[in-house]
């Protein structure tokens, strides 16, 4: 069983947050991440009239019903307490235009509330905040939930690894760990081998690396129509110089037959029933008995 996930340290979910460059590229990531969760008719709804909501996607609710539901998305940390203007206050207040004003579905052009709103930042964000923001919307009788840092990175590593892989710090930042002989149970590595992140992955960069010597190349020679034309001796009376030249060209693919079969490094594809073979040293005994 896998140890429970720790954490992370600052370090950590900073490498993770700098991955997405600006709030634009974190909305359509996310909507990569949604569609990946099987969420369904995921789309990024910010601009000039969004009402609150930056992403809308349907998803089941506990009976089976289908329902909108709001992303609020945050490229910063959410910070503050809903009594002054801060982060906290922003999102409250986005929070509640999206329940207050209802979606209009653009492929059928129904109005539906919407049913649970998700607040979303790659920073953990302090309880004083999200406690201050779901307290209000709770006495409203409004649903809400942050999915932010720790929580978000989980959601990245179980649907989508690759993006921590390839376009995140996070797998260069276990590696240089594993490089400096970082043993202990790092937050870090605890939310990638926690994970479906490659849980196969060693604990040390000794037992990580792989000498090269595994492989074997080869390689493979075709035969192409300059090898495969007909070469019949020819019949009646004919000069020498013709019989010499058809010499030259035997004893050449003689040389080019014997090279292919002493080469161990090359695996030669002959003919089904190894015609081109015998019609070549046929051709050079002929010859030989005719000179």
């Amino acid at each position: 069983m896998p140890s429970p996930i720790s954490i992370p340290v600052p370090d950590d979910l900073e490498g993770f947050a700098s991955a997405f460059k600006d709030e634009a590229h974190l909305r359509q990531c996310l909507r990569t991440l949604l569609t990946k969760m099987g969420r369904e008719e995921v789309r990024i709804t910010h601009s000039a009239q969004e009402k609150g909501k930056d992403i809308v996607f349907y998803a089941r609710g506990g009976m089976n019903e289908r329902a909108p539901y709001a992303c609020v998305v945050k490229k910063d940390r959410i910070m503050g307490s809903i009594s002054g203007k801060t982060p906290a206050k922003e999102v409250l207040y986005q929070a509640e235009q999206a329940f207050d004003e209802p979606y209009t579905n653009p492929s059928n052009g129904q109005r539906e509330q919407i049913k649970g709103v998700y607040i979303i930042s790659p920073y953990d964000t302090p309880l004083s905040a999200s406690e201050s923001v779901g307290d209000r919307l709770a006495r409203q009788g409004r649903t809400i939930e942050f999915v932010c840092g720790t929580r978000l990175m989980e959601l990245f590593a179980t649907h989508w690894k690759d993006f921590l892989l390839f376009e995140s710090s996070v797998l260069a930042s276990y590696l240089s760990a594993l490089r400096a002989g970082l043993s202990k149970d790092t937050a870090l590595i605890n939310v990638i081998l926690g994970r479906n992140l490659p849980a196969e992955l060693p604990g040390s960069f000794q037992q990580m690396y792989v000498p090269q010597t595994f492989s074997a190349e080869v390689q493979y020679a075709f035969l192409d129509e300059t090898l495969r034309q007909n070469l019949s001796l020819p019949s009646g009376l004919v000069r020498v110089t013709d019989i010499r030249a058809v010499e030259r060209r035997v004893k050449k693919l003689m040389q080019v037959l014997d090279y292919l079969e002493a080469c161990p490094g090359i695996a030669v594809r002959p003919e089904a029933d190894g015609s081109t073979s015998r019609l070549y040293r046929c051709a050079a005994s002929r010859l030989a008995c005719r000179l």
